[in-house]
């Protein structure tokens, strides 16, 4: 395997992280409001995947060590606190910032969320 091989697949690897923090965010979301969770994508899944229930089980510790402002963000973006998941230009509008700015926001905390799960223990 070239380097530009291992490259490509470390990079491919931390994508797949962060789609399944997003989703774990998504599903932790769901819960708080009550909600039967169903993951994207799925046909007829009653329930998200394991891995997926076992990761939201474990972001509301890690969400702790975001500063307040992402992890607001975050909850409000996602329902995590269980009212309805707001849109960009909503949660922008609390901090007068822009869609861009609070899209730029959430994903930094969501990479922040993904470092976090790789070194913190199970």
């Amino acid at each position: 395997m070239s380097p530009n091989d291992c490259e490509m697949l470390k990079m491919e690897r931390q994508k797949k992280k962060v789609r399944d923090v997003a989703e774990a965010l998504r599903v932790l979301g769901m819960r708080a409001e009550k909600k039967p969770a169903e993951p994207r994508g799925s046909v007829g899944a009653d329930a998200p995947e394991i891995q997926t229930l076992a990761l939201a089980r474990r972001l509301p510790g890690l969400l702790n060590h975001l500063d307040e402002r992402k992890r607001d963000i975050l909850c409000l973006r996602f329902g995590i606190t269980g009212i309805e998941p707001a849109t960009l230009q909503a949660i922008g509008t609390k901090y007068e910032l822009t869609r861009e700015r609070i899209r730029q926001i959430q994903n930094t905390a969501i990479d922040q969320l993904t470092e976090l799960l790789d070194v913190s223990p199970n």
